[in-house]
């Protein structure tokens, strides 16, 4: 409903992006008015409403003259209840519905600190201080190009992604710099 009112709006022309985080906070209405549910209805709720609503605000978006992205963030979680290896190892809050709905879907992970040693100018005791974190995103589906691709990126702290980093890190993989 929320994203229908942004859309709606006088100044739905003025939006660019807007992102859901997270869905796995997000609690459907069903459940925060306390209505009657029955428990199976409760279990998968989120995924449920997902299902129902991911089709109408594609449509909206394909047939409105809106040039709004809608991004969703949804969290990766160990599928407790995969007691056989051929289960699926890990599940979503949302469900399935983004396998199917979505047009781009990007695994983002994280793969490490980076830091920065610092010395106590008093005490001469060295300090490790956590800088930013390196992410793997890994284009998991996509309709506009080729499904699989990775990049790495180091996202800094306060600052955000470094570009200049990024580029030069590229420019050596390619062999342009030695």
């Amino acid at each position: 409903n929320l994203i229908y009112k942004f859309l709606d709006s006088d100044f739905a022309d003025d939006i660019g992006i807007i992102i859901w985080d997270s869905l796995a906070g997000s609690t459907p209405a069903a459940i925060a008015n306390k209505e009657e549910v029955e428990d199976t209805t409760r279990r998968a709720a989120r995924a449920s409403v997902l299902s129902d609503e991911l089709p109408r605000l594609a449509e909206k978006l394909r047939s409105g003259n809106h040039q709004a992205t809608v991004a969703f963030v949804n969290q990766v979680r160990v599928n407790m209840n995969a007691m056989n290896a051929f289960a699926p190892q890990e599940t979503t809050p949302g469900g399935f519905a983004f396998e199917h709905q979505a047009s781009l879907r990007l695994s983002i992970k994280h793969r490490g600190y980076e830091t920065k040693t610092l010395v106590d100018e008093f005490t001469l005791a060295k300090k490790t201080e956590r800088i930013g974190q390196r992410v793997t995103f890994t284009v998991e589906k996509t309709k506009h190009g080729q499904r699989g691709r990775s990049a790495e990126a180091l996202f800094m702290y306060q600052k955000g992604f470094d570009n200049i980093r990024i580029l030069v890190e590229l420019a050596i993989k390619r062999g342009n710099f030695k």
